[in-house]
């Protein structure tokens, strides 16, 4: 088992497929490393930019966007709630100072140490007591009076300290009822204060309240004291709603988005810290770490994976392309030429990628259905490449499928760029309608991107049409376009045929009629057919005159040995050959030019020898075939059969149906028992697919015609004789 494996391995084409696919695979990985590769730059904050640098793809500013959060927040104003209990408050506050006054003077007594003190010392008892009581005071009260205050207060009698304490809590009363008196937030400090301006009008109704009042002017003073101490605000700072509205303020800021193709610096920018968040953000800065050897692994895998799958289609569907190293280096190259348009156009803008350019080429070389499936799996590439968004990754799906479908049957270049016309304008109404879905509802833009769109699949016509005459002079490959160039009636080689071989020329032509229906009948190339018929007899044009169809008159065989007559007949195919290399002829035009007699029987010169032979023994039947090779395609084979039955038919006396039917007959039954056959991919029910068609042609080639009656007058009777007077 290992042997067969390392036989297997070591097996030449298979060799050759694993190279093909081992560069196609790296070719591929180093065109998407220059999309998922980004250049690095060397910046800091501060520095003078000298390069311009766009965003890759969409990426949120985030320093520039919590700025304008905590702006915005900021400017949200400090949240203020009515405070219903400030009356009370501090009409409480005004009675637990009146109270205690009243305590005070009741309860402070002299001690008799104290007393025994003041008479040692001969003091003053009453400014002793007065003292006392002071201090007592200023150590149970809230309120903070000076010491003036305190002592002016104490001694109010009764009457005026009860007067004045109803009239403090009126004034309050009516104050916090008439004037709003705010609470705020100290930035610096964070402590809550009355703003300054409602305290500053606060004072001044008290003031104005004290002056109309009709206490003694040291009274009246001692209670703006108080008043003043007892302002509180009635609107206070609430931080809980405030911090509320202001994170609701941050979150209604939309993020600040650098959008893909937007410029982050531009050559000559002073380099800030939100450009530098970005360009880290967006792993476009040296030294800002990424992901490294790992997006090169997720790239190989995503290639690998990708190539393996247009490969597994190719081997289980279209195994005559996989056994053909020639088409898959084809397909490999046209895939990666396409990736390589892709990652250069989309620097100019990503609408103007030409898309349909790889699935157009491959439905012209190879065939529509790899080039569908192919193009729409190769998309996956296109997409990572250029960084598509979905509008214009549907527009690559819907090229790829169109590019190869709507030239199916392409019988002209200009067809190409029809069919590009055509998916530019589908293209251009799909983009604007994905753009208007996604509510993008500027005008000039849509139009813009439509015309691009359209843009990029005249542009894949145009490359379609470039690349084709050097792809199919690369690879050797035979188009339908390059087969109906051959089939112009002016191609200088059937030009030369017509002028020099006439006969050949109008045999051949009737040869490619023949073959092009008998071709439509199996399944067939037509197109190739019918040109290879065109061509077949090209070898003729070198001595015309040896061949029946082209003589008028003296037959030059009848002066030559039969030895030379089928040497001379059968070099034919080698000047035609030789002709065909001469004028660049595709190979599948040699090969039926080659094959389409096989190695049959110049059976006329043979005979010939045979009985005109002194030995006749001696006469080898090898000396008289064609060397071939036998026909290897269905074409090739076609043409041969055409060929005979058309000549043969062409010999015939007075043909009827009955008579070119058993001649049609013959001569494939005669080609098939010789063994011209062997090699093609024809069965016996394609034959007789085959025969009907000939049958078909030739019925109205050889049609029966109605003779013309000759004018019966005076002079001449009804067979033309001259009448007797």
């Amino acid at each position: 088992m290992s042997k067969s494996f390392f036989n297997n391995i070591l097996n030449k084409d298979n060799t050759k497929k694993g190279i093909i696919l081992l560069v196609t695979i790296i070719a591929t990985f180093l065109v998407l490393l220059t999309s998922l590769g980004p250049q690095k730059y060397n910046l800091r904050v501060g520095s003078i930019s000298d390069v311009s640098i766009k965003a890759p793809y969409d990426v949120t500013d985030e320093i520039t966007t919590e700025k304008l959060r905590e702006k915005t927040a900021a400017e949200v104003k400090d949240v203020t709630s009515y405070k219903t209990n400030v009356k009370m408050e501090t009409s409480q506050s005004i009675e637990d100072l009146f109270s205690k006054v009243i305590e005070v003077n009741r309860d402070v007594k002299l001690t008799e140490m104290q007393i025994q003190k003041i008479e040692q010392s001969s003091g003053d008892f009453e400014e002793a007591l007065i003292y006392q009581k002071l201090q007592q005071l200023k150590n149970i009260s809230l309120v903070k009076l000076s010491d003036e205050d305190f002592t002016l207060l104490l001694n109010l009698s009764p009457k005026v300290s009860n007067d004045l304490k109803i009239f403090i809590i009126d004034l309050m009363n009516n104050l916090y009822e008439t004037a709003n008196i705010n609470e705020i937030k100290d930035e610096q400090t964070g402590k809550t204060m009355i703003k300054p301006d409602d305290l500053v009008n606060a004072e001044r109704n008290i003031e104005s309240y004290f002056n109309k009042s009709t206490f003694s002017k040291s009274v009246k003073e001692l209670g703006k004291s108080i008043s003043y101490l007892m302002v509180r605000a009635n609107l206070v700072y609430d931080a809980k709603k405030t911090e509320l509205l202001r994170q609701q303020a941050r979150e209604d800021v939309m993020p600040i988005k650098v959008r893909k193709g937007q410029y982050i610096i531009e050559d000559g920018d002073v380099v800030t810290e939100a450009q530098i968040a970005i360009l880290k953000e967006l792993n476009l800065l040296s030294g800002s770490g990424g992901t490294g050897g790992l997006s090169y692994i997720s790239i190989a895998v995503m290639v690998i994976i990708i190539i393996a799958a247009q490969w597994i289609y190719i081997y289980r569907f279209e195994k005559e392309v996989f056994f053909n190293n020639k088409l898959l280096i084809l397909i490999s190259v046209i895939n990666i030429i396409s990736l390589v348009l892709c990652r250069s156009i989309v620097l100019i803008s990503p609408f103007i990628i030409p898309v349909a350019f790889a699935p157009m080429l491959l439905a012209l070389l190879i065939k529509h259905n790899i080039a569908i499936t192919i193009s729409v799996i190769n998309s996956a590439f296109i997409i990572t490449a250029a960084g598509l968004d979905i509008s214009m990754s549907i527009v690559v799906f819907i090229s790829a499928v169109l590019g190869a479908t709507l030239l199916k049957n392409m019988e002209q270049r200009n067809d190409i760029l029809f069919t590009a016309f055509l998916i530019g304008i589908i293209n251009s109404f799909l983009i604007g309608g994905m753009q208007l879905i996604n509510q993008n509802f500027d005008i000039i833009t849509i139009l813009a991107n439509c015309l691009f769109v359209f843009l990029g699949a005249l542009i894949a016509g145009i490359l379609s049409i470039g690349f084709l005459p050097f792809l199919e002079s690369i690879f050797d490959i035979v188009t339908n376009v390059k087969l109906l160039e051959l089939s112009n009636p002016n191609h200088p080689l059937l030009k030369k045929l017509l002028m020099e071989a006439p006969g050949t020329y109008n045999h051949s032509v009737l040869v490619g009629n023949l073959c092009e229906m008998a071709a439509q009948a199996v399944g067939a190339n037509s197109i190739i057919a019918r040109v290879g018929a065109f061509y077949h007899d090209i070898g003729k044009i070198k001595r015309p005159y040896f061949f029946k169809e082209n003589q008028r008159g003296e037959n030059p065989h009848d002066n030559i040995t039969p030895n030379l007559s089928t040497l001379i007949i059968t070099s034919h195919v080698k000047d035609g050959v030789e002709l065909a290399k001469e004028y660049k002829l595709p190979m599948a035009i040699k090969d039926i030019i080659e094959q389409h007699h096989g190695v049959s029987l110049v059976k006329y010169f043979y005979i010939t020898m045979k009985n005109t032979s002194d030995n006749p023994d001696e006469v080898k039947e090898e000396d008289f075939r064609y060397p071939g090779p036998i026909p290897s395609s269905k074409e090739a084979a076609i043409v041969m059969l055409a060929d005979g039955v058309e000549a043969a038919v062409r010999s015939i006396n007075n043909p009827t149906k009955e008579k070119i039917e058993e001649m049609v007959s013959n001569i494939i039954k005669g080609r098939l028992n010789d063994g011209q056959l062997d090699n093609c991919d024809l069965t016996l029910k394609d034959l007789t697919k085959i025969k009907e068609a000939f049958l078909k042609g030739l019925g109205g080639i050889y049609h029966q015609r109605i003779e013309y009656p000759k004018l019966v007058n005076n002079k001449t009777n009804e067979k033309g004789e001259e009448l007797k007077k």
